[in-house]
């Protein structure tokens, strides 16, 4: 990138602002833009993905991409998502044969990049569900490095003695709405509903409404084989968003006890956090958030 260089003609600018001038210039041009991870030199080959799996790229594939493919160093190959450098596994040292294939583990897009739109990363609801589209993109290249990530093969070690088997495992369960789409706060500009131009505070898809006329918003939420051998602390988060300019009367319950009472005004995005032991989950919990107030919430 060439950078085009302007004199100054006017000698009576102080030096103080010469070097404000140079220091703002620095600390421009030091934000990152997400696009660092791009080699110009190189070719990039697009790999869509909407289903987490694993996916495999067979030798027809690759060889109508790349028609010099038999000429290149297995181990040149790298790929990339959302900027990062993602293991592979390709079945040949050198050099690629009809049968040869490039194996990598691939995730659909959600909405964990789409934090970055939003005013604040906080006004964000939650990252399992994404604004735009839920097709990933992988990109697949050649470089001269013979030092990229790869998936390798771990042998199963059943030799004696065993390593202690493991008791549990965390696992997140968790449920997100795509009933109803909120556009934020919104304000009333000569009769007119007007939405900022930004991606506001809760701003995104999610439940039907609830007031004080409709029924609770009641929620499954499956936790099966929990293990209950020794005490620990679980966590439950709810976030919720109040869509309408009025009194708020929100109460959140878990399992038929109150865990939560928000009274506020206006439009607001909050999230209720509860802890509590494993020993009191169920294989399905029941979570209800029941609006009481003249607003409407979500």
């Amino acid at each position: 990138m060439k950078i085009n260089e302007y004199k100054i003609k006017h000698s009576s600018i102080r030096l103080s602002f010469v070097l404000a001038f140079i220091m703002s210039l620095t600390s421009l041009f030091a934000q990152p833009f997400g696009n660092e991870w791009i080699n110009y030199n190189q070719t990039y080959f697009k790999v869509k993905v909407t289903t987490d799996g694993m996916y495999r790229i067979p030798f027809s594939t690759l060889n109508a991409a790349i028609p010099n493919l038999s000429t290149i160093n297995p181990q040149n190959f790298a790929m990339y998502h959302n900027g990062q450098e993602v293991p592979i596994y390709v079945s040949t040292i050198f050099p690629f044969t009809t049968s040869d294939y490039i194996d990598f583990y691939g995730k659909k897009n959600i909405g964990d990049v789409d934090s970055v739109v939003y005013e604040k990363n906080d006004f964000q609801p939650h990252p399992y569900f994404s604004l735009f589209s839920d097709t990933s993109v992988y990109f697949l290249t050649i470089n001269n490095s013979t030092n990229n990530r790869r998936l390798a093969f771990i042998p199963n070690d059943l030799s004696i003695p065993l390593p202690p088997s493991e008791q549990f495992f965390w696992h997140t369960s968790k449920i997100f709405y795509l009933n109803q789409y909120f556009q934020g706060k919104s304000y009333f500009t000569g009769g007119t509903l007007l939405y900022k131009s930004t991606f506001d505070e809760g701003e995104g898809w999610g439940s039907r409404w609830i007031n004080a006329n409709s029924a609770p918003l009641g929620i499954n939420l499956q936790t099966p084989s929990v293990y209950t051998a020794a005490p620990i602390f679980t966590i439950l988060n709810v976030s919720i968003s109040s869509r309408s300019n009025e009194q708020h009367n929100i109460v959140t319950s878990f399992n038929g006890n109150v865990v939560s009472t928000a009274s506020h005004y206006g439009f607001k995005f909050f999230r209720v956090s509860h802890t509590s032991l494993n020993t009191t989950l169920l294989p399905t919990n029941t979570v209800t958030v029941d609006e009481t107030g003249s607003g409407i919430s979500s």
